[in-house]
């Protein structure tokens, strides 16, 4: 028996009965239910961003030599819930997602985007709490995972770009020691939606790297994540996955590793183990940090897997301009990078399941080369700083000079580039057709300046996207 089946028959059990116990009490009561919507339009726009075996990203024949893209995205998701009793749940989301593309303008892109697209099941599980004395609470089944910073997990399904993000998951969180929160995953994730209604001719791989019709990876992991609120002053968090990919091929002209046979690159199977802390101490009222250190190791094949992360960053809201909450913070991201020479051995960062934009939209393009987003071989000190003038804007700005410690790329230098970004969100308005619903949006531009890691390249790389979203 699946999880999701597993999941569905504890539900109708409870549903039948009506009746949950909890600490030695019970209690009938009737299934409530509820559900709601939400629609996300978004138009994103980028061209000659850096790619590292040479040119741009997202090159389309000679007509699109730039890596231009220009296209309208459209989301809609619906959603249910259904409370069996006061500790019982069954949440369900379907979602969608087409696009327009002016650019590039070919039929092949679009064909994979055309209205109204798959209809797929976004979200699906079962949720019961207060096991056990008010100690355990479950969710087993299609969920979203979101950790920390999401430096090591918060994407499922990197290849969907933001359409879906869910894990097939199992997840234990364990509450029995005050101010502290540890829970245990268990996720198998497949390279394709096997809960898709309506299925287009052409499959979508959600994993993160596009075989191109050949043999997808298959991903599965466990671990134990640890949440604490004790110290007041200083929470902090820590945590273990292992991870496991399945051996996969691609017939890609620049794959990132693996071993040549039969026309295509081979990937053996990662055996992938990752250890980590953040820490979140408050220094006083208006300076605070973030700090995360990372360690992993594993094997790939034959080939021994290692690598390391640090994300730290330090916050101060100065005391003038109060009202607007203004923040000024400075930081370093470091990945490590696979040395050259070292066939026997991988050093390079693997992102584990935080294959998503992290700290760019526009640069998460450039790692397409080894899988989306595989974010690895990156050192960048910033600088950022946000102000909320009015309740309904906030400004968010940054600014990051981005180096790789190996010099892997086409220009034989260490200089990935300089780094602008701007975040422009707005609220727009609240209860204007339902007693619930809210009217959200953001402009996001960001700029790129390239450097030696690159092969010459004449042009800065931009993106900008504009978003409403609705939601009720």
């Amino acid at each position: 028996m699946t999880l999701r089946s597993l999941a569905v028959a504890v539900a109708g059990v409870l549903a039948a009965t009506g009746v949950w116990a909890q600490g030695g009490k019970t209690e009938v009561s009737y299934p409530s239910f509820k559900a709601g919507a939400d629609l996300r339009v978004r138009q994103e726009y980028f061209e000659y961003i850096p790619y590292r075996p040479g040119g741009y990203a997202r090159v389309v024949g000679s007509e699109n030599p730039s890596g231009e893209n220009n296209y309208l995205r459209v989301r809609p998701r619906v959603w249910a819930q259904a409370d069996l009793s006061r500790d019982a749940r069954i949440y369900g989301r379907v979602t969608n997602e087409f696009r327009k593309f002016w650019e590039p303008d070919y039929e092949g892109r679009q064909a994979g985007y055309t209205y109204p697209d798959e209809l797929v099941v976004d979200n699906l599980y079962l949720d019961l709490k207060g096991l056990f004395n008010d100690t355990l609470d479950i969710r087993a089944g299609r969920q979203d995972l979101i950790y920390g910073n999401g430096r090591v997990l918060l994407d499922g399904t990197p290849l969907d770009g933001s359409r879906t993000i869910y894990f097939d998951a199992l997840k234990l969180s364990y509450r029995g020691i005050p101010d502290n929160t540890i829970d245990l995953l268990l996720i198998s994730n497949s390279p394709e939606n096997n809960l898709a209604l309506h299925k287009p001719k052409n499959d979508r791989y959600l994993s993160g790297y596009d075989p191109t019709e050949l043999e997808e990876m298959e991903e599965k992991a466990a671990g134990v994540y640890w949440k604490s609120n004790s110290y007041k002053e200083l929470p902090f968090e820590a945590y273990y996955l292992y991870k496991e990919e399945s051996e996969w091929e691609d017939n890609s002209q620049y794959p990132f590793a693996g071993r040549y046979r039969a026309g295509n690159w081979v990937y053996p199977e990662l055996d992938l183990n990752t250890v980590g802390v953040r820490l979140m101490p408050k220094f006083s009222d208006s300076l605070s940090a973030n700090l995360e250190l990372a360690y992993q190791w594993g094997e790939r094949g034959s080939a021994d897997v290692e690598g390391g992360m640090v994300d730290a960053v330090l916050r101060w809201s100065p005391p003038v301009l109060e009202s607007m909450k203004p923040k000024l913070g400075v930081g370093w991201y470091y990945l490590s990078g696979d040395k050259q020479g070292s066939s026997n051995k991988d050093e390079g960062w693997n992102p584990v399941f935080a294959r998503w934009p992290q700290y760019s939209e526009l640069y998460v393009f450039a790692f397409d080369r080894d899988g989306a987003g595989r974010w690895s071989n990156v050192s960048m000190p910033h600088v950022d700083f946000e102000i909320s003038p009015t309740p309904w804007y906030k400004a968010e700005l940054m600014a990051g000079y981005m180096k790789a410690p190996v010099d892997d790329g086409a220009g034989g230098g260490h200089n990935r580039g300089l780094l602008f970004t701007w975040w422009n969100k707005f609220k727009l308005g609240e209860k204007l057709l339902t007693g619930s619903d809210r009217l959200t949006g953001h402009l996001l531009l960001e700029w790129l300046n390239p450097g030696d890691y690159y092969d010459d390249l004449p042009h800065n790389a931009v993106f900008a996207r504009w978003e409403l979203m609705y939601a009720f």
